[in-house]
């Protein structure tokens, strides 16, 4: 696989230079990347050529993973005529992928009004627009977050933590309340309410939806930047949970797939990790599958089963948990880390 990634100068504004890019207001930072592939298919090699679109974040307001892909398959023996067809039809696929990234910015949508919490992962609170920053204890544990929704701010019932408990973010600490800054989601998150009994800085970056294949791979970007941003201020990580896997499971996704995806993700994440066992939505039993893929890769790669969220009711909007459900889900896991 080759990869090159195209940044625009300083990461400036409106690098592509379009009009039809602006949508009526400032477009957002971003950057593109390219990865080649190439394999073997039957008859003659085949090659496929992917576009992200990243819209890059800016300040201390929640974190995006807008982004589009596009993917184009064209045969290495094409001709000429076959190749200049495709390299259009490429470019009018990243124009358009790039036009419908950009819309989505949040600059370019309104903003929810005072005291008024969206269900959608575009619009900002007023605490994301204006976080309180504070000191970052020194002695604290640091736990990194990363995963799907459960691990986002998709709870019911937004609380704020007590003052032991801070948000990192872009390498400064915040006062941790609902919705957290780092993550998707406009509700709660069950860390806002983890409590260890001694301080505790919280690195929430999980994004609703998510799958283990794409944290394996383009949302690792998340977990290399933030460790970096806590090295920066002089921190490191102490532990890391992963929440993930009810999109595989309600899919019912290949569990040898997921296995392998994990057992890599797990292997590049900081020491120590807590795997949180999950595999279901609303009524739907638990993905047995997904969850045994869940414990091999986490035997494969010395990490440890943290809490399961499959026992809990995930009635709110179908797939998450309700305020009881929160507060259960960080008691949980207040138990895991206060033995670290």
């Amino acid at each position: 696989m080759r990869e090159s990634l195209f940044r625009g100068p300083d990461y400036s504004p409106g690098t592509l230079g379009s009009p039809s890019f602006m949508r009526g207001s400032e477009a957002p930072p971003f950057r593109v990347r390219f990865q080649e592939f190439r394999r073997s298919a039957k008859s003659r090699d085949k090659f496929s050529i992917t576009y992200e679109i990243a819209l890059l974040e800016q300040g201390p307001r929640k974190s995006l993973v807008n982004r589009c892909i596009f993917v184009l398959y064209s045969p290495l023996d094409a001709t000429c005529p076959e190749r200049i067809f495709l390299a259009i039809f490429a470019l009018f696929g990243l124009v358009k992928a790039t036009e419908f990234a950009l819309d989505r910015w949040p600059g370019n949508r309104p903003q929810p009004r005072k005291g008024e919490i969206s269900q959608t992962n575009d619009l900002l609170t007023d605490h994301q627009q204006m976080p309180v920053q504070v000191n970052c204890p020194f002695d604290a544990l640091v736990l990194l977050a990363v995963g799907q929704s459960s691990a986002a701010n998709e709870g019911q019932g937004l609380a704020i933590a007590n003052p032991e408990v801070v948000n990192f973010y872009h390498g400064n600490c915040y006062v941790a309340r609902d919705p957290l800054l780092g993550a998707t989601g406009a509700g709660a998150s069950f860390l806002t309410r983890i409590d260890i009994g001694r301080p505790l800085i919280i690195v929430p970056l999980a994004v609703s939806g998510s799958r283990m294949a794409e944290w394996q791979s383009i949302l690792y970007d998340r977990v290399a930047l933030a460790k970096r941003e806590l090295e920066d201020a002089g921190l490191a990580v102490d532990a890391t949970i992963v929440v993930q896997g009810e999109n595989e499971g309600q899919r019912n996704r290949s569990a040898k797939s997921y296995q392998a995806a994990a057992t890599d993700f797990y292997r590049e994440l900081p020491r120590r990790v807590y795997v949180g066992l999950a595999s279901r939505c609303g009524d739907d039993p638990p993905n047995q599958a997904i969850r045994s893929a869940q414990v091999a890769a986490a035997k494969a790669t010395g990490a440890e089963i943290g809490p399961d969220i499959d026992t809990l009711d995930k009635q709110f909007h179908r797939c998450h948990l309700d305020d009881a459900g929160v507060s259960a889900y960080a008691a949980m896991w207040s138990k895991v880390l206060s033995a670290i």
